[in-house]
């Protein structure tokens, strides 16, 4: 039915001719059978239709021979229907703004086409929350039942999105979205270009303007005017003098940090996620909450990015503006939200609820200068003449060429509001909005107006407006089957506190094991004898970085063959202990090798057993819980218990238990206490392995449970909850 896609009625009619004459010639049988039962439209619909297209103006180019009479029956008999001719919204011509005021110029006066938007969406809401009952349907009229339909997406769409939003009704937005078209994206673009280059003023300029900063003329010409260098070092330099310019520098000197070093998603991610809802909210407050559908189809594509290129911020940015992504969304899908699109893109759907808004303008006549000329005395196939007329030519032949493609325009026209008047099942509303000039003539509004003369009444409209309708009440009674397929549709309404925020969980004291000694107020003389992390104490004794050799060789050797593992611990020593002396790296390796190939420690060292295990728990509930964090040195398991180790370096170790500081017992007991849920019914023991001797010491489960008790508060339960791994 579209010329884009090579449709060409004519030719269509020709070759049905043709084809008869053949069926005909070879004595078969012939029939033409009209298709001119509807299914899906109610009475008053189809009526309308008829009427419209009943006038040849109308009619015109709409069947393949131009003499056909459009007449339909209707299946859907006896159930309710109408068709609404709303006025057209017309502008005024604003008054002249004092001389010295010329931004006031019109600023009082609201386009035709937001007055249309506001009322639609003023209707549309009062449907949904007076539950306007869907006649033949015998149920409230939802979002999904009503498809806005436009000839052009601009300038309706992005005012009718706001004005739904606005109103609270649902919206699936656009059936296509030039993503970078939208001035959310481009600031987000705008800014990105300011991190991958600080000196470049037009990009900052803009950020500062956008709703990310919200500066104003006044601020730029601030930081601007007679600045000695970029507006980067500008806003630094005059970050003491106000307190917006030093929050906005503070805020872009962040993302700068972050811009280099994490991926585009991750990066917009924080800008725009739930760390960033403050800037995610400016940016809605400012244009509007229908660009939040603009900013997730951005996360959506740096997301995609960085998934199929190697992340990063100016090959993300760069190809944004290469591709100019036109995002198209599926219309068909079943989704309880009002839809808007093209009528070309609603070929085959349909919906009980239409609006034809866009109804006063008629195509623009786009030949591009080039006109096809038939090749005389040859026939309708031919390939035709392709001429581009210079400026003034009135030739007889290029001026029939242009009257051709203009009736072709029209006739695609009226074919396309054939097309929007029947996506209607139940109720079509046509209106429609104009500038400060006369609409054109033989428009949609115009050919419905003159096709229903006769058959429209004139009632009380929206906000007290006359309306003119057509209508038919309900007399056939709704289906059963129907009521229970509609009733199945309909998605119960979500509770209150599935839309409400979710209070913020009190945060946990975190326990961190090697530190218990301190958060339980003990003693630690163990722990205060380590050294502390600094150069000199690193070379003096070296013993900070000693431990940490000591456990990494712990966890590895025992996976290594027994022959290779005094190899591959000097190898490591030589790699990683350049700070340490000859001697105590010989120690080292002495030392370790001395555990894992000494048979009382084999069992330590079974298959089965882990090195280095995170652990992650929740002691304790309620107010009393608090959060433990750390990592087991070695997990042993036994024939009877499951052993849990830690490496000590200590010199020289307690001789007893008693005398072990009582921060790694506190350590080990925490470690107790969140694996016990996950191992019900096996003893859990623990012990430490001095590894100077070495010598492996078992804590007494007494001393654990003392332990216990003083991590948490009196009363508190032992259980352990939350997240373990």
């Amino acid at each position: 039915i579209y010329s884009f896609q090579g449709a060409d009625p004519a030719r269509f009619g020709a070759v049905g001719r043709n084809f008869r004459a053949k069926a005909r010639a070879a004595g078969l049988d012939w029939n033409e059978v009209p298709l001119n039962l509807s299914f899906r439209s109610t009475p008053p619909v189809l009526e309308a239709v008829d009427a419209v297209f009943a006038a040849p103006r109308a009619a015109a180019g709409l069947t393949w021979d131009g003499t056909t009479t459009i007449q339909h029956h209707a299946f859907r008999t006896g159930e309710a229907g109408l068709v609404e001719l709303w006025q057209v919204e017309t502008e005024t011509k604003p008054e002249a703004a004092p001389p010295f005021e010329p931004w006031n110029d019109g600023a009082a006066t609201l386009r035709a086409v937001e007055t249309l938007c506001q009322l639609i969406a003023k209707v549309i809401g009062g449907w949904l929350t007076n539950a306007e009952e869907l006649v033949a349907a015998g149920r409230p009229v939802r979002p999904g039942d009503i498809l806005i339909l436009v000839r052009r997406r601009d300038p309706f769409t992005t005012p009718m999105i706001r004005a739904l939003k606005r109103a609270n009704v649902p919206v699936a937005g656009t059936d296509r979205m030039r993503l970078m078209q939208q001035l959310a994206v481009q600031d987000l673009v705008a800014l990105a270009d300011m991190m991958l280059m600080p000196e470049d003023d037009l990009a900052l300029a803009v950020v500062l303007k956008s709703p990310l900063f919200g500066f104003d003329d006044d601020d730029l010409f601030t930081l601007a005017y007679k600045r000695p260098s970029s507006l980067w070092d500008a806003l630094k330099a005059k970050s003491e003098d106000d307190p917006r310019f030093g929050r906005a520098a503070d805020q872009l000197a962040l993302w700068l940090s972050r811009a280099d070093f994490v991926p585009p998603y991750e990066f917009f991610l924080e800008l725009l996620g739930e760390d960033g809802q403050a800037m995610r909210k400016r940016i809605l407050t400012r244009l509007g909450p229908e660009a939040a559908e603009a900013l997730d189809e951005f996360l959506d594509l740096a997301l995609a990015y960085d998934r199929e290129a190697a992340p990063s911020l100016q090959g993300f940015v760069n190809e944004l503006r290469l591709t100019d992504i036109e995002l198209k969304r599926d219309m068909e899908q079943e989704r309880d939200e009002v839809r808007i699109m093209t009528v070309h893109g609603a070929k085959g759907l349909q919906a009980p609820i239409v609006f034809l808004p866009d109804t006063c303008t008629l195509p623009r006549h786009q030949s591009g200068g080039l006109y096809a000329l038939p090749r005389l005395g040859e026939g309708p196939d031919a390939v035709a003449h392709l001429v581009w007329p210079a400026a003034g030519s009135n030739f007889t032949e290029i001026e029939a060429a242009k009257d051709a493609v203009r009736k072709a325009d029209l006739d695609e026209y009226h074919r396309l509001l054939y097309v929007a008047m029947t996506r209607a099942r139940d109720r079509l509303y046509v209106c429609g909005w104009q500038g400060q000039r006369e609409r054109a003539e033989a428009c949609w509004h115009d050919l419905v107006e003159q096709g229903l003369t006769g058959l429209l009444v004139e009632v009380e409209g929206p906000d007290g407006i006359t309306v003119k309708r057509l209508e038919a009440g309900q007399t056939a009674r709704v289906a059963e089957g129907l009521l229970a397929k509609e009733a199945a549709a309909v998605a119960p309404p979500l509770p209150d506190w599935a839309l409400a925020p979710a209070a913020p969980e009190a945060s946990l004291t975190a326990l961190t094991p090697s530190r218990l000694g301190s958060h339980l107020g003990d003693s630690d003389q163990g722990e205060r004898q380590q050294p502390p992390l600094g150069p000199r104490a690193l070379a003096e004794n070296g013993r900070f970085s000693r431990g940490r050799l000591v456990h990494t060789l712990l966890q590895y050797l025992p996976e290594i063959e027994a022959p290779e593992q005094e190899r591959a611990a000097r190898a490591f020593i030589a790699a990683r202990g350049l700070a340490l002396s000859e001697a105590m790296r010989e120690e080292i390796v002495s030392e370790t090798l001395a555990i894992v190939q000494d048979a009382r420690f084999a069992p330590l060292f079974r298959p089965g057993s882990l090195g280095e295990v995170p652990v992650v728990a929740r002691i304790g509930a309620g107010a009393a819980a608090r959060a433990l964090s750390g990592q087991i040195d070695r997990l042993a398991l036994l024939d009877d218990a499951l052993l849990i180790l830690d490496y000590k370096t200590n010199r020289p170790p307690p001789s007893a238990p008693e005398q072990v500081a009582p921060g790694y017992v506190s350590q080990l007991a925490a470690y107790r206490l969140a694996l016990r849920p996950l191992f019900p019914g096996r003893e859990l023991r623990a012990a430490i392995v001095w590894t100077d001797g070495p010598k492996l010491m078992e804590i007494p489960s007494t001393l654990l449970d003392d332990a216990e008790r003083r991590m948490l508060p009196r009363g508190a339960s032992l259980d352990v909850g939350g997240e373990r791994t």
